[in-house]
Protein backbone atom coordinates (compact mmCIF):
# COMPACT_ATOMS: atom_id res chain seq x y z
CA UNK A 1 0.00 0.00 0.00
CA UNK A 2 1.53 3.63 -0.94
CA UNK A 3 2.51 5.44 2.09
CA UNK A 4 -0.78 8.36 2.68
CA UNK A 5 1.32 10.76 4.67
CA UNK A 6 1.00 14.15 3.10
CA UNK A 7 4.37 15.28 1.81
CA UNK A 8 5.99 18.66 3.34
CA UNK A 9 8.26 20.98 2.28
CA UNK A 10 10.96 22.93 4.19
CA UNK A 11 11.49 26.24 2.86
CA UNK A 12 15.24 27.46 2.69
CA UNK A 13 16.86 30.41 4.33
CA UNK A 14 20.49 31.88 4.67
CA UNK A 15 21.24 30.53 7.74
CA UNK A 16 19.65 27.64 7.56
CA UNK A 17 21.59 24.36 9.90
CA UNK A 18 21.42 20.26 10.28
CA UNK A 19 20.08 20.60 14.12
CA UNK A 20 16.19 20.74 14.88
CA UNK A 21 15.09 24.66 13.97
CA UNK A 22 17.78 25.05 12.54
CA UNK A 23 16.22 27.75 9.62
CA UNK A 24 13.56 25.32 8.50
CA UNK A 25 10.26 26.41 8.06
CA UNK A 26 7.26 24.38 7.63
CA UNK A 27 5.02 24.98 4.40
CA UNK A 28 2.47 23.28 2.52
CA UNK A 29 4.16 21.51 -1.04
CA UNK A 30 3.89 24.53 -3.47
CA UNK A 31 3.28 27.24 -1.10
CA UNK A 32 6.44 30.37 -1.05
CA UNK A 33 6.49 32.06 1.91
CA UNK A 34 6.73 35.40 1.13
CA UNK A 35 9.74 37.42 1.36
CA UNK A 36 10.23 41.28 1.72
CA UNK A 37 10.72 41.28 -2.22
CA UNK A 38 7.21 39.80 -3.50
CA UNK A 39 9.05 38.44 -6.83
CA UNK A 40 11.43 36.17 -4.63
CA UNK A 41 11.00 32.46 -3.83
CA UNK A 42 12.94 30.51 -1.46
CA UNK A 43 14.33 27.48 -2.71
CA UNK A 44 12.02 23.72 -0.86
CA UNK A 45 12.55 20.58 -0.12
CA UNK A 46 10.25 18.37 -0.04
CA UNK A 47 10.66 14.46 1.04
CA UNK A 48 8.22 12.28 -0.89
CA UNK A 49 8.39 8.68 -2.48
CA UNK A 50 10.05 7.53 -5.46
CA UNK A 51 8.99 7.87 -8.81
CA UNK A 52 9.96 5.95 -11.74
CA UNK A 53 11.47 9.68 -13.66
CA UNK A 54 13.80 9.61 -10.23
CA UNK A 55 15.43 5.91 -11.48
CA UNK A 56 18.44 8.21 -13.03
CA UNK A 57 18.81 9.94 -10.05
CA UNK A 58 18.50 7.19 -7.34
CA UNK A 59 21.49 5.42 -9.48
CA UNK A 60 23.43 8.29 -9.28
CA UNK A 61 22.64 8.72 -5.49
CA UNK A 62 24.14 4.77 -5.11
CA UNK A 63 27.03 5.53 -7.20
CA UNK A 64 27.89 8.56 -5.11
CA UNK A 65 27.13 6.45 -1.73
CA UNK A 66 29.43 3.59 -3.10
CA UNK A 67 32.65 6.05 -4.05
CA UNK A 68 32.23 7.54 -0.42
CA UNK A 69 32.21 4.08 1.01
CA UNK A 70 34.96 3.05 -1.17
CA UNK A 71 37.15 6.17 0.37
CA UNK A 72 36.94 4.23 3.74
CA UNK A 73 37.43 0.65 2.16
CA UNK A 74 39.08 0.28 -1.43
CA UNK A 75 37.95 -3.60 -1.88
CA UNK A 76 34.26 -2.19 -2.26
CA UNK A 77 33.15 -2.61 -6.38
CA UNK A 78 33.09 0.74 -8.02
CA UNK A 79 29.68 2.41 -7.69
CA UNK A 80 29.34 2.38 -11.79
CA UNK A 81 29.80 -1.28 -11.69
CA UNK A 82 27.25 -1.83 -9.04
CA UNK A 83 24.67 0.74 -9.30
CA UNK A 84 22.13 -0.88 -11.66
CA UNK A 85 22.20 -4.49 -9.72
CA UNK A 86 21.99 -2.52 -6.64
CA UNK A 87 18.98 -0.58 -7.55
CA UNK A 88 17.23 -3.54 -8.64
CA UNK A 89 17.55 -4.90 -5.73
CA UNK A 90 16.48 -2.21 -3.57
CA UNK A 91 13.21 -2.08 -5.17
CA UNK A 92 13.01 -6.00 -4.62
CA UNK A 93 13.95 -5.41 -1.24
CA UNK A 94 11.35 -2.90 -0.94
CA UNK A 95 8.53 -5.31 -1.98
CA UNK A 96 9.22 -7.97 0.33
CA UNK A 97 9.63 -5.97 2.87
CA UNK A 98 7.31 -3.81 3.03
CA UNK A 99 9.70 -0.81 2.41
CA UNK A 100 9.57 2.18 0.43
CA UNK A 101 12.56 4.82 -1.48
CA UNK A 102 11.82 8.43 -0.36
CA UNK A 103 13.85 11.28 -2.37
CA UNK A 104 14.41 14.27 -0.74
CA UNK A 105 13.35 17.09 -3.93
CA UNK A 106 15.18 19.92 -4.19
CA UNK A 107 13.46 22.37 -6.77
CA UNK A 108 12.89 19.77 -9.04
CA UNK A 109 15.83 17.98 -8.12
CA UNK A 110 16.70 14.81 -6.33
CA UNK A 111 19.64 15.55 -3.45
CA UNK A 112 19.41 12.49 -1.74
CA UNK A 113 17.50 9.53 -0.60
CA UNK A 114 16.62 6.87 1.93
CA UNK A 115 14.84 3.35 1.88
CA UNK A 116 13.29 1.86 4.68
CA UNK A 117 11.95 -1.33 5.19
CA UNK A 118 9.54 -1.86 7.30
CA UNK A 119 9.04 -5.93 8.01
CA UNK A 120 12.91 -6.62 7.82
CA UNK A 121 12.52 -10.27 9.27
CA UNK A 122 14.86 -11.52 12.06
CA UNK A 123 16.34 -14.79 10.92
CA UNK A 124 18.88 -16.46 13.59
CA UNK A 125 17.74 -18.89 16.40
CA UNK A 126 19.22 -16.82 18.52
CA UNK A 127 17.15 -13.75 17.49
CA UNK A 128 14.77 -12.18 19.24
CA UNK A 129 11.28 -12.91 17.34
CA UNK A 130 9.62 -11.04 14.80
CA UNK A 131 10.54 -8.14 12.71
CA UNK A 132 12.35 -4.51 12.86
CA UNK A 133 12.49 -1.60 10.43
CA UNK A 134 15.85 -1.03 8.68
CA UNK A 135 17.26 1.62 6.75
CA UNK A 136 19.78 -0.09 3.89
CA UNK A 137 20.51 3.21 2.97
CA UNK A 138 20.94 7.10 3.36
CA UNK A 139 22.74 9.60 0.93
CA UNK A 140 23.05 13.17 0.27
CA UNK A 141 24.71 14.31 -3.06
CA UNK A 142 27.32 16.51 -2.63
CA UNK A 143 26.09 19.49 -3.80
CA UNK A 144 22.75 19.54 -1.57
CA UNK A 145 25.10 18.59 2.31
CA UNK A 146 24.87 20.59 5.25
CA UNK A 147 21.47 21.77 4.53
CA UNK A 148 19.41 19.68 6.77
CA UNK A 149 18.32 16.94 4.06
CA UNK A 150 20.17 14.13 5.72
CA UNK A 151 17.87 14.64 9.00
CA UNK A 152 14.62 15.18 6.80
CA UNK A 153 15.06 11.61 4.75
CA UNK A 154 16.59 9.88 8.38
CA UNK A 155 12.75 11.34 10.10
CA UNK A 156 10.97 10.73 7.32
CA UNK A 157 12.33 7.21 7.55
CA UNK A 158 11.20 6.55 11.18
CA UNK A 159 7.85 8.20 10.36
CA UNK A 160 7.39 5.71 7.73
CA UNK A 161 8.46 3.18 10.28
CA UNK A 162 5.76 4.10 12.93
CA UNK A 163 3.30 4.40 10.32
CA UNK A 164 4.15 0.56 9.86
CA UNK A 165 3.84 0.21 13.43
CA UNK A 166 7.44 -1.11 13.77
CA UNK A 167 8.92 -1.62 17.13
CA UNK A 168 12.42 -1.02 16.28
CA UNK A 169 14.33 0.99 13.97
CA UNK A 170 17.70 -0.26 12.74
CA UNK A 171 20.76 1.03 10.41
CA UNK A 172 24.16 0.06 9.55
CA UNK A 173 27.23 2.45 9.80
CA UNK A 174 31.13 1.63 8.61
CA UNK A 175 33.14 1.74 11.86
CA UNK A 176 35.76 4.69 10.23
CA UNK A 177 32.71 6.49 8.82
CA UNK A 178 32.91 8.75 11.97
CA UNK A 179 30.94 11.45 10.51
CA UNK A 180 27.48 8.93 10.09
CA UNK A 181 27.99 7.27 13.37
CA UNK A 182 27.98 10.82 14.97
CA UNK A 183 24.94 11.65 13.10
CA UNK A 184 23.35 8.47 13.62
CA UNK A 185 23.67 8.78 17.72
CA UNK A 186 22.80 12.13 17.17
CA UNK A 187 19.76 10.81 16.39
CA UNK A 188 18.85 8.41 19.50
CA UNK A 189 20.18 5.54 17.48
CA UNK A 190 22.11 3.13 19.95
CA UNK A 191 25.35 0.30 18.92
CA UNK A 192 24.33 -2.70 19.57
CA UNK A 193 26.19 -5.09 17.15
CA UNK A 194 29.43 -4.94 16.72
CA UNK A 195 31.87 -6.58 13.69
CA UNK A 196 35.25 -7.06 14.09
CA UNK A 197 37.94 -7.45 11.77
CA UNK A 198 41.29 -8.90 11.14
CA UNK A 199 42.94 -9.16 8.10
CA UNK A 200 44.48 -12.95 7.57
CA UNK A 201 46.99 -11.21 4.86
CA UNK A 202 50.46 -10.89 5.30
CA UNK A 203 49.96 -11.48 9.18
CA UNK A 204 52.76 -12.37 11.25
Amino acid sequence: MPWSRPVVAFGETSNEGDGPGGGQSSVIRGFNARRSSPTFAPMTTSIRPFEPRDAVALRQCVVALQEYERVIDARLRPGEMMADEYCDVLHSRCRDARGVILVADHDGEVAGFVCVLAEEKFTGLDDPPGNYALVTDLAVLDPFRRRGIGRLLLDAAELYARDANANELRISVLSRNAAARSFYLAKQFEPYLEILSKSLINCD
